[in-house]
């Protein structure tokens, strides 16, 4: 509860008596202080009250922070911190992030506000110096230097202590004390980690000033070869002097001594977090970049090119300028990929084709030589067998096995899978999520006095009216979404909605509506391996002199891209059914032993499960979440990009209707309520007197992903306008997936201009940030749609799977660049002047 001034100052007395008294009583005894194992009781008391928002907003007003922080550094003076555990260290610290982490926490007003946040940066500036001069004093510097834990400690408190007045004195000493070339330094571990830490764009702009981040393009160009590596043909000219020897030799050499380079790493690793701010890009200049495409591209050079990637993916998706160009080489290296390929292809043929020639020729003892020359003069027609394998060259071009090079033309019985990776995600209020309330309120029946359908904002016919806009008193033409009675032909469709609903409201999963339960979450870089080499490359990595284990070898497999599984895909009708359900059962063990959720084949009602058929279908959602909120796909997996999720995308909408299907065959009541959880929506959506608007909102997403999976394209078309003005409802509330302040740099949404409201940020023309994410997430779901995804019947080819993720993962960026309202607009496919005004 709210403890008030007088008694958060007397619990902040109380710990500091506690700990200078235990200090002063072991200098005087000569002993080590009792502080590691006896934190006190007013400390644990304030660990406690700093749970609550008033209680930690007083603290700050009075300089708590700053206070603790002083007897932070008393107690690492004193060996605090130096063992794994140590009960007052540790309760300082995580007051002391608290406090740091509670910006929008809201305090009494003091009698003279004005001032007052200038007050609060004094006090974080006051406390950073306070840490740095401490940090030159001998007796911390030897601490730190035999307690390594220490300092990755320190440089994660710095950054909360960050002020924009104490960003130029900060990036000062990050430059002064950063040496790669002499890594064991404390002072280079200490700031070193700060900047990685302390990803804040003013931050970003004085390390620029400081000229850090010239410093660091500097050591990683140092030494760096004029070409890349020569390992790697595709990054080559055709006819290029460095793959002749003696040079090509030479290059080798040089690369394999510049990837040993000391340091080279660990500066990527605190350039790679930067680069998502346009001046760091700008700083480190197109050399840098171009080095990083070339390592990102190549093979053998190990962690680096991991990083050199990361660097890659952060500056497409904030630099327009650098993207245009990064593009432009992956189309040059796409070509030459191409060209090497036929080359190759060509000599192979042309090597067989000679092999069959001279075979014959010894064949007739090659006794007549003028019949021989006379026969190889002869124009030959193509052998059958050559045009089967150009034809299967062609064929084989978007999907193939990671290790035999196969794939569903050449070998349309073996099933294949898409290495993934899964996180666990727990889902709070699961039962409302999933839209058990839609069926405990359902209409007795349908007809035009009891229900109101919404025009929709996509229709012709709307009259529009002038209307004031909030930001000034200029009037637009806007067009207002108003309930209208329905047609006798919407009436007729509805209670055939109903009868659908009906059928399953008493197949309510056994769970309360506000359990929370646990499903995944899996993205992927759409790397696939047939079922049977991913066992074979298993059975090797593990014989192995050096044996690694199932997903270590894979990761190495899938491009360096961590995996934790393989989801297996239907085919295109020719794969063994048995084989298919086998893999299936093998990625749901996957999914129990990677992240610990049970699955239950058999029922798909649990207290403490979900459904295979649910999770599959959760699985949708948060990926779908994902990209509207533009959350970084790699972060978690180190690789893959919008493009190859987008089709992960497609790929887990077929899968989860081929769960929904086996589910069924096997008596299961699960998939057929799934499948009536858009009726039940739309006719919650439509009743009246509506539903409870919460029961609705917590819904949304799910329905929509019901009807992807489920729905046909005209359900979408009819009712899609009920779906948005419940998932902007449910934007009321806080979103998860929508990250504030220094985390926001993990997004890939683009900035819109933001006004400051009583603390609150907003986006210019009235849209919250969270009503942006699920707007992005209701033109993702249209989109689908419109591209014929929604429904029973998937997509009939690899190429059309390849084709429509490209085109899918442009729009998905092209959401996530957008820079207003207008912008969203015209993606949605209006045309003139925005039709719709939202207003929170």
């Amino acid at each position: 509860k709210k403890l008030g001034e007088a008694g958060l100052r007397a619990i902040l007395q109380e710990v500091e008596t506690h700990i200078l008294d235990s200090l002063r009583i072991a200098r005087r005894d000569n002993t080590a202080p009792s502080l590691s194992t006896d934190a006190g009781t007013g400390l644990e008391l304030l660990t406690t009250a700093m749970q609550v928002p008033i209680n930690r907003a007083i603290l700050t007003q009075l300089d708590g922070d700053f206070k603790l922080l002083k007897l932070l550094l008393n107690v690492i003076r004193h060996g605090g911190g130096s063992s794994d555990s140590h009960a007052t260290f540790d309760a300082l610290l995580k007051v002391i992030q608290t406090l740091s982490d509670s910006d929008g926490d809201q305090a009494p007003k003091p009698s003279t506000p004005t001032g007052s946040s200038e007050g609060a940066d004094k006090g974080s500036t006051k406390s950073l110096n306070m840490i740095l001069k401490a940090l030159e004093e001998e007796e911390v510097k030897a601490l730190l230097s035999s307690q390594p834990s220490l300092v990755n400690v320190v440089g994660r408190l710095i950054p909360t202590l960050l002020t924009p007045a104490g960003c130029p004195t900060l990036a000062a000493k990050v430059s002064e004390n950063v040496n790669f070339e002499d890594a064991d330094s404390v002072y280079h571990k200490i700031y070193s980690s700060v900047a990685t830490y302390c990803q804040d764009e003013t931050f970003a702009s004085a390390l620029v000033s400081s000229n850090f981040v010239e410093k660091c393009s500097e050591f990683v160009m140092d030494g760096c070869p004029p070409c890349p590596p020569p390992q790697t043909e595709t990054l080559h000219e055709d006819g290029s002097a460095w793959l002749e020897e003696p040079e090509k030799s030479e290059m080798k050499n040089a690369w394999t001594e510049y990837l040993a380079k000391a340091g080279l790493l660990e500066c990527l690793k605190v350039v790679v977090p930067l680069a998502v701010f346009g001046g760091i890009q700008n700083a480190v200049g197109a050399d840098f970049v171009a080095t990083c495409f070339w390592l990102s591209n190549s093979s053998g050079v190990g962690e680096v090119g991991v990083e050199a990637e990361k660097f890659i993916e952060n500056v497409v998706l904030n630099n327009s300028v650098m993207k245009k160009s990064i593009d432009e080489k992956e189309e040059k290296l796409k070509q030459r990929k191409k060209q090497l390929a036929e080359k190759r292809r060509n000599a192979a043929l042309k090597a067989m084709q000679i092999s069959t020639v001279v075979g014959a020729l010894s064949a007739n003892g090659g006794n007549n030589k003028v019949k021989a020359t006379a026969a190889a003069d002869k124009p030959k027609a193509t052998p059958a067998w050559m045009l089967e394998m150009e034809e299967m060259g062609d064929d084989e071009e978007c999907l193939v096995c990671c290790t035999c090079g196969e794939g569903y033309s050449y070998n349309p019985s073996g099933v294949m899978g898409v290495y993934s990776y899964l996180t666990r995600v727990s889902v709070p209020s699961i039962g409302s999520v999933e839209g058990n309330p839609l069926f405990s309120s359902l209409p007795s029946k349908i007809s035009a006095m009891n229900v109101n359908l919404i025009t929709s904002v996509t229709s012709p016919t709307t009259t529009p009216k002038k209307m004031k806009t909030i930001e000034d008193d200029a009037e637009e033409d806007v067009f207002l979404m108003k309930p209208t009675p329905p047609t006798s032909e919407e009436v007729i469709a509805l209670n055939g909605l109903l009868i659908k609903a009906k059928q399953h409201n008493s197949e309510f999963r056994l769970l309360t509506n506000h359990k929370t339960l646990s499903t995944y979450s899996s993205v992927s870089a759409a790397n696939a391996i047939h079922m049977q080499c991913h066992q074979r490359a298993v059975s090797a990595d593990r014989s192995h002199k050096n044996p690694k284990t199932e997903w270590e070898g894979s990761t190495l497999r899938n491009s360096r891209v961590k995996c934790n599984c393989l989801l297996p895909l239907v085919g295109y009708g020719g794969i063994n059914t048995s084989s298919y359900e086998d893999s299936i059962q093998k990625f749901f063990s996957s999914v129990s032993s990677q992240v610990g959720l049970s699955t239950n084949p058999s029922s798909s009602s649990s207290s403490s499960t979900v459904s295979r058929t649910f999770l599959s279908l959760h699985d949708v959602k948060n990926l779908l979440e994902k990209f509207s909120s533009g959350e970084s796909l790699s972060e978690t997996c180190q690789g893959g990009s919008t493009t190859s999720n987008a089709i992960h995308l497609i790929r887990l909408l077929s899968f989860s209707r081929s769960i929904a299907t086996i589910s069924e065959l096997n008596g299961e009541v699960g998939p057929a309520r799934a499948k009536a959880i858009p009726a039940a929506f739309v006719l919650n959506s439509v009743s009246s007197p509506p539903s409870s608007p919460s029961c609705l909102s917590n819904s949304v997403v799910f329905s929509a992903v019901c009807s992807l999976v489920f729905e046909s394209a005209e359900f979408w078309s009819s009712y899609k306008h009920l779906f948005l003005r419940a998932l902007l409802d449910s934007s009321t509330a806080a979103a998860p997936r929508t990250p504030s302040g220094n985390r926001r740099r993990a997004l890939s949404l683009s900035d819109w201009d933001l006004v400051d409201e009583g603390g609150k940020r907003k986006l210019t023309a009235n849209i919250t940030e969270q009503q942006r994410s699920r707007l992005n997430l209701f033109l993702l779901v249209d989109k689908v749609a419109q591209l014929n995804l929604i429904g029973t019947k998937d997509l009939d080819n690899e190429q059309a799977v390849a084709d429509t993720g490209d085109e899918l993962g442009e729009y998905i960026t092209s959401l996530q660049n957008a820079v207003d309202l207008d912008s969203l607009w015209r993606l949605f496919g209006g045309g003139g002047e925005r039709l719709v005004t939202f207003e929170t």
